[in-house]
């Protein structure tokens, strides 16, 4: 069972959609696939709750105590691949211990100078935990070169999972509440999602059961 914390010291920078495409993406591919939401915005929750589908399932963790009972469960249970976690944009405690209990850390940011010192924070959280991490551009205009800019900038830190084109189809989906491999599934869109899943199966794939981050016991 592989677990991904999404994570940034900021908001609104695509965790949701992130998480939400990731998962769906995961489960269509026949994963068996979990989707945790400690966002007290709550936006993964509304999603689900207004979703036709029950696949994949959602996990509400109000308090980040229960993040490590939920987890011990899912392992045990045997009927999970993937778990994903969507986390609160800000720096907090509970932030670090949610990725202190994932094997991975998928840091989404957009291609503004500004966000750069944020997702810089969140790696320094993941590197002093000794968690691997990537980068994602998330919402880039592929008419502007700031995001390939960004890119060179990440990919001098830590590596780069993917690159996120951003379209109104974004919102239409989610009105639907689908993903975008649901509701246009042979559109770019769901094809970035389906090349950033696929980059994360590589990354996690290099790291051996030994290196890969023990759960609180």
């Amino acid at each position: 069972m592989e677990v991904i914390a999404l994570a940034a010291q900021k908001g609104g920078v695509g965790k949701t959609t992130t998480l939400i495409n990731l998962a769906v993406t995961a489960h269509k591919r026949g994963y068996k696939t979990l989707m945790i939401d400690y966002d007290q915005q709550g936006s993964l929750a509304t999603w689900y709750d207004d979703r036709e589908e029950d696949e994949p399932k959602l996990a509400l963790i109000p308090n980040v105590k229960d993040l490590e009972d939920t987890l011990k469960i899912a392992e045990k249970s045997g009927k999970c691949d993937y778990v994903f976690i969507d986390t609160q944009g800000a720096h907090s405690k509970s932030v670090e211990h949610i990725i202190k209990c994932s094997d991975y850390v998928l840091i989404p940011t957009q291609a503004k100078p500004k966000d750069l010192e944020a997702v810089l924070k969140t790696a320094e959280t993941a590197e002093s935990l000794g968690l691997p991490y990537s980068f994602l551009l998330s919402r880039i205009n592929v008419s502007s070169k700031n995001w390939q800019i960004m890119w060179e900038k990440l990919k001098t830190v830590s590596h780069v999972a993917g690159a996120i084109r951003d379209s109104v189809e974004f919102d239409k989906a989610d009105m639907k509440s689908l993903a975008m491999c649901e509701y246009a599934p042979s559109g770019p869109y769901a094809r970035d999602f389906d090349s950033l899943f696929e980059a994360l199966q590589t990354q996690l794939k290099k790291i051996s059961n030994q290196t890969k981050n023990k759960r609180v016991a």
